[in-house]
């Protein structure tokens, strides 16, 4: 910020000066008023008040630019400006510029103490006046001496209207209207380019000179005209007359011509004129426009270009019209009267001479010129000398710097930037030195240009203006001219014009926060930001010693740089230092870093939120240094390739060539902080870092290699390639030797960081001293202004306290804030994966392939991108997930079973849920079947219906996924007998997948990885966090990944062998699932039976005896009839159900039915004999039973299935069908031995649930028992 203040009332003072002091306040923005108000406290100055009746220390933010005034006593706020003003300036003369806003009354002129006073030799005191009434503007010329009746009448009185122009002695005034705030000056664009290109008009063609052509046509015919009179031969004078008009009448033409043109010329040189009138107004114009759109907050014209319009005064120019082709014949180009406008271009040198006092009006009016256009274009106008001319206010101005004499006008050159100017004021010596300084810059922008005042000169310049001859010299042009000028009052009043007075509303309670907010910015830090190029050099101060700094450049001094030190030596300061340095230097266009900080980042971490910054590595993991590694090999091949298309040798050829400003390439500057560690972690880092070394060379590509010790790290071959070594503080001798040659660093201090010495290639040991980073502390100068305004003294400094952001990227946000149009960092490498990915983000989403599923998101390093991981069951078929428990896998899986569920595309999922991570969605219509790691007996059931072929009269059918989690837990729950056979018919149904339009996805870890499926599946996704090394040993060789859950490595056909790096997709954890949408497509399902059925679910018996409908069948749950024939056998233990389902046969049979529960209750008609706990009848029992079976009549029978008692059945139930026997909750493989079944027994308790066979393959039924919603219980 720089802000003016002026204070009313100085109490004391160095010199003499006026009754008000003007202080000039810089530093960064964000200064209170109540650290301004103690610092004037201390120079004598209380209780002062800003404009608008608000105390200076109630201030909360001053604002950056303006000037403030401050007064011991409160003053009123002003009245608001009018929206439609007549104002009377001075736009020409010897002192431009004065102004005045004209209201009803009487308002006098002159060089005395007017109402408009200007100081014009050739006016009187009091010259005029100028009366405003209701309807009209008048002005009334006073002769002779001043009158001072203003009531007496003036023969002389001029009625004047907008934009009328009258002159009173040398001066030209004119007046001005302004509607709603804004200038009627002119209606040309607004941004204009300068020098406007001149207008051409073609010459017609001619070669002849007319009135030669009429005289030579009219002689003979005065001749004939003698001869006829003489001697009456008529015939002569005729073809006298013929050659006459054959001759005269294209002269004639060619004359009317030329008259046209003439006109022409002239029209177009008027229109010329006029528009370089409102392109370049007079000064007074100008100075009365910048006040104005400063009260309107109107933008001001902008230019482009890098030239400046100087407006010198009025006289005879040539307009800018060219006549093509050129000719000395015919119509010229005449001078007319008009601006003298000069073009100030880079580079050019231009002279005002003559004596100091004819001087100072021509300098000061070419100071607010120059100033106005340099704002425009955002240079600088530096003033060298001490300009006694100019008034204090010129350092209001904006983009006005000044400096004492050439010594120091000579080091600020080469930061003044585009299209600047300086200007040498009258008296300042060595300007020879100024102008081969200038011509000597090496920089991106061109010169500045320069002018200077000289009393004579005879130099060669672009220009010279003479103002004591009032000529202007330009080339071999002399042009007579009016010379304007400008007065020291009427600069230091336009100065403050363009700066309005700062105005605050009267505190209320608290703060004025909202009374004037601006954004934060640092503006005086040190020196300008992002100005250096990279192409032919990169360079950076870290250090000085005896005063002297101390720089690298890792073009000249590298292109590599090793950094050593042990502990405590300062390597990790001097390595903040100098990447500090590079990134305040070099815009993100210029330099790129790549950080590797292998101390927990402590050193290079906070530089990552920098720009410049295209990485950060600082986790001590094989992934994240391999995968850096990788990226530098992708980058070096992608510069190899741009060099090739460009035919360049090296970057500095491919910078010169083909390198623009909307794809630039930096320099990339690779830090390792801790060499060792890197070298540890990966095997490969050291032969890949030499590769890089000796690439990199010529690609722009630079190594700053950090160690506490080389020794073992830096191979020969890596020394080979580093040219500059900076050693601090060494254990030992030999170290330093070696590094060195010599052992000063071994006998460095340790109580002294930051010493070190610097050795180039070929030359000595340099020493030096580190400078340490300083914190981000606001600091603010006040400065005491006058008489001269180069006359500066410190009066005072405010120290603030430091921003609560103080990392180095706030810092740098904060001294680029002002960068005008800052370079926009380069991406050259992709950012790493994330830790986790719950979405997949929005911009991969809208290139979802139809019917895929996201994965997760794949580390594309040879492309250097993060792209999606999508998976399509139907072209992914075959899925192997081997993770642990702790890897987030079943996140993932979760994720992905949602997305299945609840697809557009309909999809059936039959699930093995070993892992019991779904059971929350078991009841999903999508879900055709589902058996979770408590049902191991289902677990063929529901294998059995999955690889059930679709109907034939099916045309289309859904893609059928098999989900098997947990592969772990089936091997310890089916047993190895059992767990092989899964493992057989995963197998097969993997090779089927494509035939039978299934997928199959299968996780686990040493169970998966061993098993046949294992082999079989072409795309696998490897998760190794949380599992040992026992368990991954037995892996094919992958990448590696970083210990975070769902980092995985996919491989698939398409992918590199040793797969690609995945962070998966793992969404919020959630309790429930939405059901999703309803099936469209024919199901096969297979669910669990529910645990109990009640007898109103299984309808009545209608078929007669030896067939009863008893319960549910599974897998699809249908109503079950058990048909024994004429004798059925159930077995089942206590608790098993067996007496409640012979009570629900006999409540189900009609009346027409004869029940009987013993063998004397028997009848002749047809009946039936229930028999529970058969073997608990007498031999004599059963033997009567065995005759009523072989008799025809119908028994059910149950008894309990151990072996030793079912050998006492009576014989004719011994050699039953399979058909005819049901077995209830069978608890024990033994249970059917004498059924000759082999199954898996039940786990628990489950009354009803009995094994038929059907079919010759067994089948689960859950049979309805009465007590369960009516009847008794068993």
């Amino acid at each position: 910020m720089t802000l003016h203040v002026t204070v009313v009332q100085r109490p004391r003072g160095s010199f003499d000066a006026a009754p008000t002091t003007s202080l000039e306040v810089t530093g960064p923005e964000g200064l209170s008023g109540a650290a301004l108000g103690d610092a004037l406290a201390e120079l004598g100055y209380t209780e002062l008040w800003a404009a608008g009746g608000t105390r200076l220390q109630q201030l909360d933010h001053l604002p950056p630019t303006g000037t403030l005034t401050l007064t011991p006593f409160r003053r009123p706020r002003k009245p608001p400006a009018s929206t439609s003003e007549i104002w009377l300036v001075a736009i020409k003369g010897p002192d431009c510029g004065p102004y005045l806003l004209l209201t009803r009354g009487r308002y006098s002129i002159g060089r005395g103490d007017c109402d408009l006073s200007t100081s014009d030799p050739a006016l009187s005191r009091h010259h005029a006046d100028i009366i405003v009434d209701k309807t009209s503007i008048a002005l009334l010329e006073i002769p002779g001496p001043a009158v001072t009746d203003r009531s007496a009448p003036h023969p002389k009185k001029r009625l004047l209207g907008a934009d009328d122009e009258f002159s009173l002695g040398d001066t030209t005034f004119r007046v001005l209207s302004t509607q709603a705030g804004c200038m009627e000056l002119s209606t040309h664009d607004r941004r204009v380019l300068w020098p406007p290109p001149p207008t051409r008009i073609s010459r017609p063609a001619s070669g002849s000179r007319p009135w030669l052509m009429i005289a030579t046509a009219g002689l003979p015919l005065l001749i004939g005209l003698a001869l006829a009179l003489t001697l009456g031969s008529w015939f002569f004078l005729a073809f006298s007359a013929f050659g006459l008009v054959t001759g005269g009448v294209p002269a004639s033409i060619e004359l009317i011509a030329r008259r046209r043109l003439r006109r022409r010329i002239r029209s177009i040189a008027t229109q010329r004129i006029h528009t370089l009138e409102h392109t370049v107004p007079p000064v007074g114009l100008q100075i009365l426009q910048a006040m104005v759109e400063t009260r309107a907050a109107k933008p001001p014209r902008r230019t482009s270009g890098v030239s400046h319009p100087l407006r010198l005064g009025s006289g005879k120019v040539a307009p800018p019209v060219v006549l093509e082709p050129p000719s000395e014949r015919g119509p010229q180009v005449q001078s007319v009267d008009g601006p003298v406008i000069i073009t100030v271009s880079p580079g050019e040198l231009g002279i005002l001479s003559g004596s100091e006092p004819s001087l100072g009006p021509i300098l000061r009016s070419s100071v607010i010129q120059l100033s106005y256009a340099c704002s425009l274009t955002g240079s600088t106008l530096l003033i060298v000398g001490r300009g006694d001319c100019l008034p204090t206010e010129v350092r209001f101005l904006p983009c006005v710097r000044a400096c004492n004499d050439v010594d120091e006008a000579i080091p600020l050159l080469p930061t003044l930037g585009a299209s600047s100017v300086v200007l040498v004021m009258f008296g300042v010596s060595c300007t020879e030195r100024l102008v081969t300084a200038i011509r000597n810059i090496d920089s991106s922008w061109p010169p500045p240009a320069l002018i200077i005042a000289v009393p004579t000169s005879d130099a060669r310049a672009d220009w010279n203006l003479d103002v004591t001859k009032s000529t202007l010299s330009r080339a071999e042009d002399e042009v007579l001219m009016a010379v304007d000028g400008i007065s020291s009052p009427t600069l230091a009043a336009a100065c403050t014009a363009g700066l309005h007075e700062l105005e605050f509303p009267r505190a209320r309670s608290t703060s004025l926060d909202r009374a004037f907010q601006a954004p934060r910015r640092n503006l005086a830090d040190l020196g300008p930001v992002w100005q250096g190029s990279s192409a032919d050099s990169l360079q950076t101060q870290f250090g000085n010693w005896e005063g002297i700094p101390v720089s690298l450049d890792f073009v000249g001094d590298g292109p590599h740089v090793l950094i050593t030190g042990t502990t405590g030596s300062g390597k990790s300061e001097l390595l903040k230092a100098i990447t500090m340095d590079l990134v305040c230097r070099y815009g993100p266009d210029q330099l790129s870093l790549l950080l590797l900080d292998f101390k927990g980042g402590s050193a290079l971490g906070p530089y990552a939120e920098t720009p410049h910054c295209q990485n950060l590595v600082t986790d001590l993991n094989a992934e994240s240094s391999e995968r850096v590694l990788g990226s530098l090999r992708v980058e070096l091949q992608r510069r190899e390739s741009l060099f090739r298309e460009a035919n360049a040798e090296d970057y500095a050829g491919y910078r010169s060539r083909a390198a623009s400003a909307a794809q630039p390439l930096p320099r990339l500057v690779v830090m390792v902080d801790e060499l060792r560690v890197l070298s540890d972690e990966l095997e490969d880092a050291v032969p890949e870092l030499i590769r890089i070394a000796t690439v990199g060379r010529s690609l722009g590509v630079h190594l700053l290699l950090a160690t506490q010790r080389p020794q073992g790290v830096v191979t020969p071959s890596m020394r080979a390639n580093i040219n500059t070594i900076i050693a601090l503080r060494l254990l030992s001798p030999l170290e330093s030797n070696e590094l060195l040659g010599t052992s000063a660093a071994a006998e460095l201090s340790a109580s002294s960081p930051g010493l070190g010495f610097m050795r180039r290639a070929g030359d000595p040991p340099v020493p030096f001293r580190a400078l340490p980073l300083e914190q981000d502390t606001p600091t603010w100068t006040v400065q005491e202004i006058g008489p001269s305004f180069q006359d500066c003294r410190l009066v005072a400094t405010i120290h603030g306290t430091p921003p609560a952001d103080s990392s180095p990227g706030a810092v740098l946000r904060r001294k680029t804030a002002d960068v005008p149009d800052p370079p926009f960092p380069v991406t050259s490498f992709a950012a790493p994966l994330p830790s986790e990915v719950h979405s997949i983000p929005r911009r991969f989403r809208i290139h979802q392939p139809k019917g895929s599923i996201a994965l997760g998101l794949i580390d594309d390093i040879q492309r250097q991108r993060l792209t999606p991981l999508w998976w399509t069951p139907e072209l992914q078929r075959r899925v192997a997930v081997i993770a642990g428990p702790a890897s987030s896998a079943a996140a993932t899986l979760l994720g992905v079973f949602d997305s299945l569920i609840q697809a557009e595309q309909e999809r059936h999922i039959y699930v093995l849920d070993g892992a019991g991570h779904f059971g929350a969605a078991a009841g999903s219509p999508r879900v055709a079947g589902f058996v979770s790691c408590g049902e191991p007996e289902r677990v063929h059931e529901l294998l059995d219906v999955f690889e059930a072929a679709p109907d034939a009269v099916e045309e289309q059918t859904a893609t059928r996924i098999l989900l098997v989690s947990g592969l772990a837990v089936w091997s310890a729950e089916l047993g190895a007998s059992e767990f092989a056979a899964l493992d057989d018919r995963l197998a097969a149904l993997a090779r089927r997948t494509e035939r039978e339009n299934t997928c199959i996805i299968v996780t686990g870890d040493r169970d998966l990885t061993s098993s046949r499926f294992h082999s079989l599946a072409d795309h696998r996704i490897y998760l190794r966090f949380g599992l040992g090394q026992e368990t991954v040993m037995g892996w094919p060789k992958l990448k590696n990944t970083g210990p975070y859950p769902g980092r995985a490595v996919w491989t698939s056909p398409i992918t590199q062998e040793q797969g690609v790096v995945v962070q998966l997709r793992t969404p919020a954890p959630s309790t429930s699932y939405a059901p999703g949408p309803p099936t469209a497509l024919p199901q096969r399902t297979c669910h669990a039976l529910p645990s109990q059925v009640r007898a109103d679910q299984v309808p009545s018996f209608s078929s007669g005896l030896g067939r009863y409908p008893i319960g549910l069948l599974a897998p699809d749950h249908r109503t079950w009839s058990w048909a024994p024939g004429r004798v059925g056998l159930i077995l089942g233990g206590t608790g098993t159900g067996k007496t409640s389902l012979l009570a629900l046969i006999a409540a189900q049979l009609g009346p027409e039915f004869d029940i009987r529960y013993s063998m004397d209750q028997l009848t002749d008609g047809p009946g039936l004999l229930l028999l529970d706990d058969v073997l608990e009848l007498t031999d004599a029992e059963l033997t009567h039973v065995d005759a009523l079976i072989r008799s025809g009549t119908h028994v059910v029978m149950s008894a309990s299935p151990e072996r030793v008692g079912l050998v006492r059945l009576p014989p004719a139930a011994r050699m039953l069908p399979a058909a005819a026997m049901l077995l209830l909750n069978p608890r024990q493989a033994s249970d059917g031995d004498f059924l000759g079944w082999r199954f898996r027994p039940h786990q628990r308790s489950q009354p009803g649930r009995a094994l038929v066979m059907r079919d010759g393959t067994l089948a689960q039924v859950q049979c309805a028992l009465l007590g369960v919603g009516d009847g008794p219980k068993d």
